[in-house]
């Protein structure tokens, strides 16, 4: 098969025919689902890069906004560490409780109002 896709037109040149057989070939050994091409491959991992590089942006922006509203930003790296692992100790320890206590208390609650019997 030569470049104007006819089997034997001759006035191709014998190595574009031999390329358009190894591309053909190629394509032949890499099968891709219907409308999935490099382009397309290329376009879904940047856009999947770009909502990385945003949610990643959003988030510091939130950290940022942290530091300022509590103050931390004056404080030393080593001292905002110890900071932040006693807030979030606190708070595991806080809804760790919240977890274990509150079925019973709503419990209590639902059976004072006579709701569950």
């Amino acid at each position: 098969m030569c470049a104007c896709l006819t089997e034997a037109c001759g006035s191709c040149s014998p190595g574009i025919a031999e390329t358009v057989i190894i591309k053909s070939e190629l394509k032949d050994t890499n099968p891709r689902p219907a409308g999935q091409t490099d382009v397309g491959l290329q376009r879904r991992s940047h856009t999947a890069g770009m909502a990385l590089a945003r949610a990643w942006k959003q988030m510091s922006w939130f950290y940022y906004q942290y530091l300022l509203v509590t103050a931390l930003y004056m404080l030393e790296p080593w001292e905002r560490t110890v900071f932040n692992s006693m807030l979030v100790s606190i708070v595991g320890m806080a809804l760790y409780t919240g977890y274990v206590f509150m079925p019973q208390h709503i419990m209590a609650i639902l059976h004072y109002f006579e709701i569950v019997q």
